[in-house]
């Protein structure tokens, strides 16, 4: 056989298991997105999206491409961008999760002699040399209403982000955020606060995310401005008449 045919050839028989590997990946992962349709009629999933049997959802939320959910409890009208990755995780209403999110990230102790999962966890890799069940590697995190994760953020297990957080993009967050606080960097630090104290302590105190969405949409032109909102909302009729 010319050399030169038998090359393409074995290029093709080479190409063809990938092909396939592709193919089964595919069909296996609308399987998932069709599994989680039925299981969550209210959520809307886009392809290749999926959340395990374990997740609870206030609905409506959306769950954009490529997005996998597990042991998540997510508010109404909350979102995941595509390319995110969550476990473990508490979401509140109103959320806007940026592409590329990685929430619940496993945790390896520090502790010990060796950080690989073969010395306390089981089915980890190539070996078990022991099982430690004290060890947790994994955390929850709790996110609160009203918070912006930008672009590829990164949120450590064991952490809560308060109300109305913005997480600029690319952050690593490792520890607690305070409500309306603006972080960002590699570990996340402080940026300002989104208020002043005293705007902050109101609208912490009025909690607009628990009002219906028809009065939301009647009092949505009030969102732009913080005094106008604030003046309307502590008016004790507008504010225990509509809750």
């Amino acid at each position: 056989m010319d050399k030169d045919i038998w090359h393409k050839l074995k290029k093709i028989f080479c190409v063809i298991p990938g092909i396939f590997n592709a193919l089964l990946y595919t069909i296996h992962s609308h399987t998932r997105t069709a599994y989680a349709k039925r299981c969550f009629p209210g959520v809307e999933f886009r392809p290749l999206a999926f959340a395990n049997h374990d997740c609870k959802f206030e609905t409506p939320c959306r769950i954009w491409e490529n997005t996998k959910l597990a042991n998540v409890r997510m508010g109404r009208h909350s979102y995941c961008a595509s390319g995110c990755v969550v476990h473990n995780a508490t979401i509140g209403r109103f959320c806007s999760i940026g592409n590329g999110v990685i929430i619940g990230a496993w945790i390896h102790p520090t502790h010990l002699v060796s950080t690989f999962p073969g010395f306390y966890a089981p089915g980890k890799h190539t070996i078990n040399f022991y099982l430690d069940k004290n060890i947790k590697e994994e955390e929850s995190v709790t996110i609160g209403n009203d918070v912006w994760i930008g672009k590829r953020a990164l949120l450590l297990g064991g952490i809560t982000v308060g109300d109305g957080v913005i997480i600029g993009a690319g952050s690593i967050v490792t520890k607690d955020v305070e409500p309306y606080s603006i972080v960002a960097g590699v570990p996340a630090r402080l940026i300002r606060k989104r208020f002043s104290q005293s705007i902050i302590d109101q609208l912490l105190e009025i909690r607009w995310w628990e009002y219906d969405d028809e009065f939301l949409m009647k009092s949505a032109h009030l969102f732009k401005d913080p005094g106008s909102f604030l003046k309307e909302f502590s008016k004790i009729d507008y504010y225990e008449s509509n809750r």
